[in-house]
């Protein structure tokens, strides 16, 4: 048998669905979440929580209480902001950087052995591309010595690239 409450409010469905997965017992009972219209107009009652069984009054006061928690200093809306203006451009970045970084790679002749010895002299490098640490990356790039594997001219280009991405 299906419950359904309803708040008037404007969140983040995501958000909304991960804290109560996250701060309340309810994430197995919870079975969808639904909310109408957007942060500047949204109608009455545009929070639709569906859950599999009606809710006892403390279990109700789970979910109004994590649904008047959630504004904009709540610490999982500013992640997810976080995550999607922050990190997502950073990770992206990062694979684009490690694309051109492959291409040169590939444009300069290198051997499969060169390519190993590199990314085993600098194995850190790669990580810090793909979880957009780019800041780290940069560090790294600063702290290369030229080599049979990466050139001088290699190790300017990568770090003036990106010092141009970070600003600097």
């Amino acid at each position: 048998m299906m419950e359904s409450y309803s708040y008037t409010k404007w969140v983040d469905t995501e958000v909304l669905r991960e804290a109560i997965n996250l701060r309340t017992t309810l994430r197995k009972i919870v079975t969808s979440i639904r909310v109408d219209g957007s942060p500047d107009n949204y109608p009455e009652d545009n929070i639709i929580i569906e859950t599999s069984r009606a809710l006892l009054s403390a279990e109700q006061d789970e979910i109004t209480n994590i649904v008047n928690a959630i504004n904009e200093s709540y610490d999982l809306v500013i992640r997810k902001n976080l995550e999607k203006n922050t990190m997502s451009w950073a990770i992206k970045t990062g694979q684009e950087i490690l694309a051109q970084f492959g291409a040169n790679n590939l444009y300069s002749g290198k051997t499969a052995e060169q390519v190993h010895q590199l990314a085993t002299a600098y194995p850190e490098l790669i990580h810090s591309l793909i979880t957009g640490s780019l800041q780290t990356t940069y560090g790294i790039f600063l702290s290369m010595q030229p080599d049979e594997n990466f050139t001088q001219d290699e190790i300017s280009e990568f770090t003036l690239r990106l010092a141009i991405i970070l600003g600097l």
